[in-house]
């Protein structure tokens, strides 16, 4: 048999495999991608929060009573939290507390629950992560 010939039989053997391992190639790179927006998305959560206690720990006893001051801390987190790709982001939770009942707030904490669904074909049916953040600061 000529070497042509048996050369001639194994041309399409290149494209065969790239048809076969491309999609799953692509699919691990979209995954790593979307995994990466997620993860960035949950870092800029957690900042934002931090931020908004920051700011509602500044003001002191005040910000557990008076409804305006909440809401300055709310926007803060939000405005921080900016256009997040993908997400779904529910409401800024503000509450104090103390150790014993009926005395000052002791603590501030602030919460935004959050969610990055996943734009990969596949996993986006199967899991979604949590950027949602809690953080509770000491009122001092």
């Amino acid at each position: 048999m000529p070497a042509s010939a048996a050369r001639g039989g194994e041309r399409g053997q290149a494209l065969v495999e790239l048809a076969l391992v491309l999609p799953l190639l692509l699919l691990i790179l979209f995954g790593i991608v979307d995994f990466g927006l997620g993860l960035s998305a949950k870092i800029q959560v957690t900042n934002a929060v931090r931020d908004g206690a920051r700011q509602g720990v500044v003001y002191g006893q005040e910000v557990c009573s008076d409804p305006a001051l909440q809401e300055q801390v709310k926007e803060r987190v939000l405005e921080l939290a900016g256009d997040l790709v993908r997400t779904t982001i529910g409401d800024v939770e503000i509450a104090c507390g103390s150790s014993s009942p009926g005395s000052r707030a002791e603590w501030l904490e602030v919460g935004l629950s959050c969610t990055y669904n996943f734009f990969a074909p596949g996993i986006s049916r199967i899991v979604s992560l949590d950027c949602g953040s809690n953080i509770s600061m000491r009122l001092e």
